[in-house]
């Protein structure tokens, strides 16, 4: 009976906290939107293989909005027209907010090159300066060379 009522008790003392916990987690984020404009500076065809074709890319990017600054990215383009697929790393400088910092962003994404619209997601992976506790996700999209993201980002 007595282990009954501690285990009664640990429950609902585990649910109370999390009632408490999820709207202070949740009313952290910061909405952030803007453009992501980019020009190629590097691209290398590193193979192909059974229809597939590989590609090596490098960019320079600015952006405006919540995540304000420049980067240099990095990618990897498996192309099977009309699919183009991309997955990258996004070494930007800048602020969000009146935080400023360094970031390294994840990458992936797809273009359709019949309807010429390029659309996939990115996440925070790490930062420094006062960026170093930024964590955040979200979308991206638009024709290629000048793309609109938004998502989420809050600090711990």
């Amino acid at each position: 009976m007595r282990k009954k009522i501690i285990v009664t008790l640990a429950c609902i003392l585990t649910a109370i906290s999390i009632l408490y916990v999820i709207p202070v987690e949740a009313s952290r984020y910061t909405h952030v939107s803007g453009k992501w404009t980019y020009r190629l500076t590097r691209d290398e065809l590193m193979n192909e293989y059974n229809g597939y074709i590989f590609v090596y890319g490098e960019e320079e990017a600015n952006w405006t909005g919540g995540l304000d600054g420049n980067s240099f990215d990095i990618f990897n383009l498996v192309v099977s027209p009309p699919i183009v697929r991309v997955n990258g790393i996004i070494f930007f400088e800048g602020s969000i907010g009146d935080r400023e910092g360094t970031l390294v962003i994840k990458f992936v994404g797809r273009l359709n090159e019949n309807y010429g619209l390029w659309r996939g997601t990115w996440i925070i992976l790490e930062g420094t300066g006062e960026l170093e506790n930024a964590h955040g996700y979200g979308i991206w999209k638009g024709p290629p060379f000048n793309l609109d993201y938004s998502g989420k980002v809050y600090f711990r």
